[in-house]
C-alpha cells in the first residue's frame, strides 16, 4: 500500500531518507457538503493489493480551481491573493510569472511558502508567494502549525491549525499586505472556527483534516484515527486497514490501496505502482484522477529523485517521467514539504551553495528545474521551520 512521508495534522512528521538542506542550510526539515447521494458508509477495500506502502497516514492536498479574488481581515482590508481569477474554477496559470500576496483569498492552483519574518522569533509566521516573498500577509499565533495548512478551492481561504488548541481555523489576515507595523497582538480573533463537532475538545481532540477540490472539509479525532467524518458529523470513510489520503473530484478519493468512491462506499484497488516506494505528495486532477510524487528506485544523494505518477478512476496507474536533476545553485532538496502546483510542477525545499541558505527549487517533467526562491537575496518572508501549501 502508498506509504507517506508526512503526518496529519498534529502528527509527528518525518522524511526517511529524504535528504536535508545543503550547506548548512536550516531547512528542516497532513467542509462543508456531502458528495450528492452519498450515505458515506465505512465499507473498505477487501483484500491486500500491494502498491506503495503507508507509515504515518499521509495526508496532504491538489487541483482546485483557479485563482483569488478579494477578501480581507478585519485589519487589513484583504485584497487579491496571488494568482488571480475568482477561485471558482478554470485554467491554472502555468507561465510561473510573478504573484504577489496582498490579500488573504489564495489561488488553490499555486503553491505558497508559510514561513517568518524573523528567524527563530516566535508569532512572526507570515505567507508568501515563493514569486514574490516580498510581498506578505501575517495574522497567526506562535504556535500554528504550518504543515496543516490547505486552501479550500471553493472560497481560496486557507484554513489550518494550531498546536495547542483542538480547532479547525480560517484564516483572515490582520495585515494586508504587510507593511512592517508591529505583528498583530491578538490574530486568533478574526480566524472564525470551523465546526467539528465528532471531535469533543479535550477528550477527542481533533487530529487531522483533508479538503476536497470542491470545498468539502472532512475530519478525524483522536478516539478514533481510522474514522473521517464530514461537517455534520456523520461518517464519511472508515478503514483502519485501508487508510484515506486524499480527497479527489466529485465523490472519488485515494486511500493506502485503492481508488474510492465515496457516494456508493466502492472501491477499486490501485494497479501499476511500484511497490515499497516513498510517497512524497498527491494532487487531485480533473476529472478523475490523482497525481502522485514518488521516490525513484535508486534515489540520489541530494535527494531530487523523484518520479510522477497518475492513479486513475478505476485504479490503474502510469508512470508519468522523472523530474529533472537539481538546478545549478541547488546543492540538495528535502521532501519534507514537497508540493504539486496546478500545473504539475514539483516544488520543495532544499539548500543553496552558501551557509545557511535555503532555497525552493521548481521543477517540471519535461521542462525547467530552477531555483526561484533563495534566502541569499534577503526576502522579507525566509524559512525557518516552516511548510510549502496549496490547494487539493
Amino acid at each position: 500500500m502508498l506509504q507517506g512521508d508526512e503526518a496529519g495534522s498534529g502528527g509527528d512528521a518525518h522524511a526517511p531518507g529524504a535528504g536535508g538542506g545543503g550547506a548548512g542550510s536550516e531547512t528542516a526539515s497532513g467542509t462543508g457538503g456531502a458528495w450528492p447521494g452519498s450515505a458515506w458508509g465505512t465499507e473498505g477495500a477487501a483484500g491486500e493489493h500491494s502498491v506503495v506502502s503507508v507509515v504515518d497516514a499521509f495526508i496532504d492536498g491538489d487541483d482546485g480551481g483557479a485563482g483569488a479574488g478579494g477578501g480581507g481581515g478585519d485589519a487589513g482590508g484583504g485584497g487579491a491573493g496571488a494568482g488571480g481569477g475568482d477561485a471558482g474554477g478554470g485554467a491554472p496559470d502555468c507561465s510561473g510569472a510573478s504573484a504577489a500576496v496582498t490579500g488573504d483569498v489564495l489561488d488553490p492552483d499555486q503553491v505558497y511558502l508559510a514561513g517568518t519574518l524573523s528567524e527563530g522569533s516566535c508569532g512572526q509566521d507570515a505567507v508568501a508567494h515563493w514569486s514574490s516573498p516580498a510581498s506578505a500577509v501575517v495574522g497567526f499565533h506562535c504556535h500554528v502549525d504550518e504543515r496543516s495548512a490547505r486552501i479550500r478551492p471553493s472560497d481560496g481561504r486557507l484554513l489550518y491549525t494550531n498546536v495547542f488548541e483542538d480547532l479547525l481555523r480560517e484564516f483572515h489576515c490582520d495585515d494586508c499586505p504587510f507593511r512592517g507595523n508591529d505583528y498583530p497582538e491578538a490574530p486568533l480573533d478574526n480566524d472564525p472556527v470551523l465546526l467539528t463537532p465528532r471531535c469533543a475538545d479535550g477528550l477527542a481532540p481533533l487530529t487531522g483534516f483533508l479538503v476536497s477540490p470542491a470545498g468539502a472539509v472532512l475530519y478525524r479525532c483522536r478516539s478514533d484515527d481510522a474514522t473521517w467524518y464530514d461537517e455534520s458529523g456523520r461518517v464519511a470513510y472508515a478503514d483502519p486497514e485501508d487508510p484515506l489520503l486524499h480527497l479527489g473530484h466529485g465523490d472519488l478519493a485515494l486511500t493506502a490501496r485503492s481508488v474510492v468512491h465515496l457516494a456508493t462506499s466502492t472501491s477499486l484497488p490501485i494497479t501499476g505502482l511500484p511497490g515499497d516506494r516513498l510517497l512524497h505528495t498527491v494532487r487531485a486532477r480533473a476529472p478523475d484522477s490523482f497525481l502522485l510524487v514518488l521516490e525513484s528506485e535508486r534515489p540520489t544523494d541530494d535527494g531530487g529523485s523523484q518520479e510522477l505518477w497518475q492513479v486513475d478512476a478505476d485504479g490503474a496507474a502510469t508512470r508519468l517521467g522523472a523530474f529533472p536533476p537539481l538546478p545549478p545553485g541547488a546543492v540538495q532538496v528535502s521532501a519534507y514539504t514537497s508540493k504539486l502546483d496546478g500545473c504539475g510542477a514539483l516544488l520543495q525545499f532544499g539548500g543553496g551553495t552558501g551557509v545557511l541558505e535555503d532555497v525552493i527549487v521548481r521543477r517540471h517533467i519535461g521542462g525547467a528545474s530552477e531555483v526561484v526562491y533563495t534566502e541569499a537575496a534577503d526576502p522579507l518572508v525566509k524559512i525557518h521551520v516552516s511548510s510549502l501549501f496549496t490547494g487539493p
